[in-house]
Order: C-alpha cells, then structure tokens, then sequence
C-alpha cells in the first residue's frame, strides 16, 4: 500500500512540475521572481539588516573602566577604581546620524540593483517577444510559400512551366523551415538567459506574455531631462556627498576631548583606612586637534559635488545621442510601414497573378517575395531597436515607461 502512495505522490509532484512548466510569464511577474530570488538582491538585503545593527552600535556608551591596585601584593594597600568615559560635542548624536546615512544608503544599493535587474530583465525579454513575432511572420511567409509551391507545381503538371521552377520553389521553403529551426532554437537559449536572472538553472517556463507596444507615444525631451535629476544615480552622490557631511562634521567634533570621571577608594591593610578618591581627566589638545583628517574631509565634500555635476553633464549629452536616434528610428519606421510595404505586398500579389498566367518568372516572384519578408523583418527589428532605445533612456533617466504590454 505504501509502495502505491510513493507512486501517487511522485505522479503528483511531477503534474505540479509540468503545469509549473507550461506557466506564461508576464513582464510584471519575471521581475517579481527576480526580486524574490535574485542572489545579488539577497545579499544586499542582508547588508540593509547589518546597517541596521550599525546603528544600535553606534548609540551605545563606552564602556566604563575598572581599575585594581594591589601595593606590595597586597600586603600594604588595596584599591578599586571606576572610570566613565562621556563623549562631548555631540560625538554619540552624529555617529548615529552617520550610521543611518550608512542605512540609506545601503536601502537606495538594493534599489539600484533592483533597478538595474529590471532593465537587465526588460533588455532579455525584448528578443524573446521579437522573436515571437518573428515566429509568426515565418509560418505566415511559409504559408505562402507553401500555397505558391502549389501553384507552381499545378502549371508544372499542366505543362507550362519547367519542373526546376518547383524545384527553386522547393529550395526557398527548405530555406525559410531552415529559418524557423533556428528561430525556434534561439528561443531556448533566450529562455535560459532570462532564467538565470531569478537564479535557475532550468526553464521553469513556455512563454512571455506580451507585446511590444507599437504605439508608444515617446515622451518630450524636457519630461526625460526632468526625471534624469532624480535617478538613482545622482540620489547617490547626493547621499554620499551628506555623509562626507556628516564625517566632516565628525571629525571637526572629534578635536574636542572626552571627559572621563573616575571613582573608588584605597584600603590601607597597615591602618586599616579606607580612603576615598574621586576624579576627572581630559585630553588639552594642544598638538593634535584633527587638522588633517578636517581638511581632507572638506576636500571630499567639494568633490562630491563635482561628481554630482559632472554625472548630470554627461547624462544630458547621452539623453540628446538616444533622443535623436529614437526620432531617426521612428522615421525609418514610419517609411517601411506605410510606404514600403504596401508597394511590395502589392508587387508580389501582382506578379504571382501574371506567373499564374506565364507572363512573369518564378525567379521575379521567389525575389519579390524575399523583399516582403525583409520588409516585414525589418518592421520588427526596427521596433526592437526602438524598445531597446526607450529602455536606453529609461536606465540613464530613470523615468519608467511602458513599452511592453502585458496581456
């Protein structure tokens, strides 16, 4: 009996693994797994609750001092001393404000990583809807291909045209299948590249659900110049430039010595006495007062701020490159689209009629239709090169768009 529930409970798990399997993966859902099971992400989050223990470290006290004197071994005297050590300046209140600075910023490392996971993700599953596309592009071409094959064949058996005209036929769609094999082979080496992103090592997935949204409207330079002064990116440099801030701060408060307080009491085992002590010592800074390190702090501060504009400046001029390539790219597209390929789908319906009739060549209708798959091919390529534009934009801006439909 038991040997049958062992066999039952497999059958179960490998039902579970198989519809697990056929799962179509929408956009939203690729990244949820990313965040869920990214190791990079899991480090960082471990590294948040390390930030977060920084700053119970850094509000605790010093720790007092316990001295024992013992005169001749103990023969003439003993004595015991507690020391306390106070930090003034403010020095505990601004460890603390540096240790939640440290906190900040390792919360905005998981979201640039997460950020940065996103578009990696969006840049891997751009080719898989293309190529989906293409796939269907492919069995439409091959469909007529196929349907053109017949045609040629009816006139080789009625005699009015060469049997090697059905052999060229033959030979483009042997070329076209070829196409669609590789194609289709593509596909899974694309499906593992994305796997890896959410740390597997197998397809745990058939497709991606969704499309590249043709009818995006791209928006104006000012709204990306705009969103570019809030990336992630230069909120960093912004956080770096507080805490170099913070540790001037630091170490300007640090030239101000600590006070200590000590108490305790000496018994003399020859008169039997006890003497009570109490005292107070503090550093006279007379030779080191942290000249240096203050120095080298202001420094840091100024080159910070540096970064932050030098940052800003090369994003700009990046932003106007991909703005006017994306202009260029819309263009093309717009030719192709409603220019282009209307002529050729028009041209190839044409000359297919004339071949059916034997005032063409099979060599003018194999051309023709080649042309409309290149058209048709390059329509797709293009809008990839589009998504992948906007996606460019996205990383460098932050300002999220979206250009892949989920369906």
């Amino acid at each position: 009996m038991r040997k049958y529930k062992i066999i039952a409970l497999m059958f179960c798990c490998f039902a579970i693994t198989l519809l697990h399997a056929e799962e179509n993966l929408t956009l939203n859902e690729i990244l949820q797994r990313v965040q869920d099971n990214n190791l990079e992400l899991l480090s960082i989050q471990k590294q948040i609750e390390a930030a977060k223990s920084g700053i119970v470290q850094a509000g605790l006290f010093p720790n007092p001092e316990l001295e024992v004197e013992f005169g001749n071994f103990g023969k003439d005297e003993i004595g015991i001393g507690i020391g306390q050590s106070f930090e003034l300046g403010g020095k505990k209140r601004t460890r603390i404000e540096i240790a939640k600075i440290e906190l900040e910023k390792s919360e905005l490392e998981f979201d640039i990583k997460k950020f940065e996971l996103e578009i990696e993700a969006i840049r891997r599953v751009l080719p898989l809807l293309s190529n989906t596309t293409k796939l269907t592009l492919l069995d439409s071409i091959i469909a007529i291909a196929e349907s053109t094959l017949k045609t040629i064949q009816k006139r080789v058996d009625a005699g009015t045209t060469m049997p090697t005209d059905a052999i060229r036929a033959e030979m483009e769609l042997e070329e076209l299948l070829l196409e669609r094999r590789l194609a289709d082979r593509e596909v899974v080496q694309l499906k593992k590249n994305l796997s890896v992103l959410w740390s597997s090592s197998t397809i745990d997935f058939s497709s991606i659900s969704g499309t590249i949204n043709q009818k995006f409207t791209i928006p104006s330079l000012e709204t990306f110049q705009k969103s570019l002064l809030n990336h992630p990116e230069i909120k960093m440099i912004e956080l770096e430039w507080r805490l170099s801030q913070k540790e001037l701060e630091e170490s300007r408060i640090g030239a101000i010595p600590d006070l200590t307080i000590s108490a305790g009491f000496t018994r003399s085992m020859e008169t039997e006495e006890n003497t009570v002590a109490l005292s107070a010592s503090i550093d006279l800074p007379i030779f080191s007062r942290n000249q240096g390190e203050i120095k080298s702090k202001e420094y840091s501060a100024d080159a910070f701020q540096l970064d932050a504009d030098n940052t800003i400046l090369i994003k700009q001029t990046e932003l106007q490159k991909l703005y006017n390539r994306l202009r260029t790219v819309d263009e093309k597209l717009n030719t192709i689209e409603t220019k282009i390929l209307p002529k050729a789908e028009s041209v190839f319906q044409t000359l297919l009629g004339y071949y059916e009739l034997g005032s063409v060549g099979l060599l003018d209708v194999i051309e023709v239709l080649s042309e409309l798959l290149d058209y048709n091919t390059s329509i797709i390529d293009n809008y990839v090169i589009r998504t992948e534009l906007l996606t460019d934009l996205y990383e460098l801006t932050g300002h999220k768009m979206k250009f892949i439909v989920n369906e």
